[in-house]
């Protein structure tokens, strides 16, 4: 599973200490809850599921809002992701993308916005993602790559991770290659 993972130039996006985890604000809740007729399990609460995560952008605050039911994700883990951004009082929509497993912002910037990269969930081994870049309106993708991890086991019969994953099917340029990002430290 994709975390802390690397982007195709060895850099780690955000850990959990530069994304505040948040209660989701009601308006952006009332305008995401699911209809029951889409879920699996469309008991009480699933249908309004989600995790939040505040990110301070300058004087804008952005929300990474996940799905966290059989509303929002497949049997797998992943789900269907938004990014809003605070603007005068209001929440406005800056991405919506499906299948997202894991995410994290790279300190690099472009429109005054951190870029991003989402992963998902393909295997045990593999782990596609796709680098994130704001256009002056909305995040747009413009690479990708595929993270794929080995595992070894131990004499105990432990399975373990043997070390980083190897970047496979890198199809991002250098020019999108993040020079700096924020770290854990």
């Amino acid at each position: 599973m994709p975390s802390p993972c690397r982007c195709p130039c060895g850099r780690k996006p955000t850990g959990p200490r530069q994304r505040a985890h948040v209660p989701v604000p009601q308006p952006i809740l009332d305008e995401l809850a699911a209809n029951p007729d889409d879920c699996a399990d469309p008991t009480p609460g699933q249908t309004t599921k989600m995790d939040a995560y505040r990110v301070q952008n300058g004087s804008e605050t952005l929300i990474a809002v996940r799905g966290r039911s059989s509303c929002f994700c497949s049997p797998t883990g992943n789900c269907e992701f938004w990014i809003y951004r605070s603007r005068r009082g209001k929440y406005e929509i800056i991405l919506h993308a499906h299948m997202v497993n894991n995410f994290g912002f790279l300190k690099d910037k472009t429109d005054g916005y951190p870029n991003l990269v989402i992963w998902s969930h393909d295997s045990a081994q593999r782990a596609p993602a796709r680098l994130l870049l704001f256009d002056g309106s909305e995040y747009r993708e413009v690479c990708g790559w595929e993270e794929d991890y080995e595992f070894r086991e131990l004499p105990d019969g432990t399975w373990i991770s043997a070390g980083d994953p190897k970047i496979i099917s890198n199809d991002c340029e250098p020019e999108h290659h993040p020079r700096r990002v924020r770290t854990d430290s």
